[in-house]
């Protein structure tokens, strides 16, 4: 799961986690009760449900807080349907844990429970949403490492390859420069054997000249 797939994920997911056991108290009960509850659970709100377990309210630290100080210590002797929110704000199992974020945001609260069919099926606080959140985030990042570290080592394999061919086009250039060096030395050779070439022909020619002058001239000389 990852932080592009957060839409998808939903209050069941949470529930998998924490469990869908709810502790609850019972409509008509003693304030003293669910503030006893509250202390030993470490709860920051109680649902409230009536005889045949269907929600019909939630108590919070605030609410008894709120009360307190409008009451002072009086509260003790009253019940909890005189304290306790009535309109709930409430999800389901497949809300998402986004809108259920919303959903805490617009109304102040940190406390939604969960119904199902009518029926109270679990309580969610916003520190279980983050949780999850951060778990999904803790798991991206986990696999964009893997990826960046993956793609890292390509691109390093990559550059070294391109390098050894670098390398090899770089000697391959080396000797063909040598190579057209050693022509053009052999070149020069050739031009400068050719022009010796040239002169001895000429030499050649010019003694064949100077013969046939002398020999023509020998016979003059005999009948004389």
């Amino acid at each position: 799961m990852n932080a592009s797939n957060t839409h998808k994920v939903s209050v069941k997911h949470i529930l998998d986690r924490i469990g869908d056991q709810v502790v609850t108290i019972k409509s008509g009960a003693a304030i003293a009760d669910a503030v006893q509850i509250l202390a030993a659970r470490k709860f920051g709100a109680l649902p409230v449900i009536d005889e045949p377990g269907k929600l019909i309210g939630i108590l919070s630290e605030r609410d008894i807080i709120r009360h307190i100080g409008q009451s002072g210590a009086s509260i003790a002797h009253q019940c909890v349907d005189d304290l306790m929110t009535r309109d709930v704000i409430s999800c389901e199992i497949t809300t998402n844990i986004e809108d259920v974020l919303t959903m805490m945001s617009t109304h102040s609260i940190r406390h939604v429970p969960v119904v199902q069919n009518g029926l109270l099926v679990g309580l969610i606080s916003v520190r279980d949403v983050l949780d999850l959140q951060r778990e999904i985030l803790g798991n991206t990042n986990e696999v964009l490492e893997k990826r960046v570290q993956g793609r890292m080592i390509k691109l390093r394999h990559e550059i070294s390859e391109h390098l050894k061919t670098q390398e090899k086009l770089h000697h391959a250039n080396m000797v063909l420069m040598e190579r057209m060096a050693e022509l053009e030395d052999t070149k020069e050779r050739l031009e400068m054997q050719g022009s010796e070439i040239v002169n001895l022909a000429e030499e050649l020619f010019i003694t064949q000249e100077l013969l046939h002058a002398a020999n023509k001239a020998a016979p003059q000389r005999e009948s004389a």
